[in-house]
């Protein structure tokens, strides 16, 4: 005779002040639960990959400066703008790539203003890919005013006004 025979058989126990929990219900009771609530989300976080800012070498510097130049002189075109945008949660960032209708360079606040009043600091910038020189836009000619020898004042047929200064307000050569 076995150790448990004489209950064995006995019918199954059900409270009487407490509902029949579904098998559902009983599962849920040995499932694991998260003892360190938002530590998956922060070991993915850790493993998300960001970029290291780019140092740009002399030759590339200049490349960038030469296009620059090129833009202030003739800002009213559709330009492809590589660019450094932060993370906001961890060190680094990523690169992006859009074309962009310029409005300005501003040289005093150091930033390129978009026509979709957007702005992108030019310690940000990468690299600028201007469009061929044979496809020239509406709005690219300019004209040209010495005020004074303090500043020139570039009127682009589109209207729109940029004026370069040099530090001490001498005229600067385009």
């Amino acid at each position: 005779m076995g150790r448990y025979d004489d209950i064995i058989n006995l019918p199954h126990r059900q409270s009487e002040k407490r509902e029949h929990m579904s098998i559902h219900d009983r599962a849920a009771q040995f499932s694991p639960f998260a003892a360190l609530t938002g530590h998956s989300d922060a070991i993915e976080e850790t493993a998300r990959l960001t970029d290291g800012r780019i140092i740009l070498g002399e030759y590339e510097a200049n490349l960038l400066d030469e296009k620059l130049r090129q833009l202030i002189e003739n800002p009213n075109q559709i330009v492809k703008v590589t660019y450094f945008v932060p993370d906001g949660k961890k060190q680094g960032g990523k690169y992006v790539t859009e074309s962009k209708a310029v409005r300005l360079v501003d040289e005093t606040l150091q930033t390129i203003i978009f026509k979709d009043k957007s702005e992108i600091d030019l310690r940000d910038v990468a690299d600028i890919e201007l469009p061929a020189k044979g496809k020239k836009g509406k709005g690219r000619g300019k004209k040209e005013r010495e005020n004074g020898g303090k500043h020139v004042e570039i009127i682009c047929e589109s209207g729109m006004k940029f004026i370069r200064r040099s530090k001490d307000g001498s005229h600067m050569s385009s």
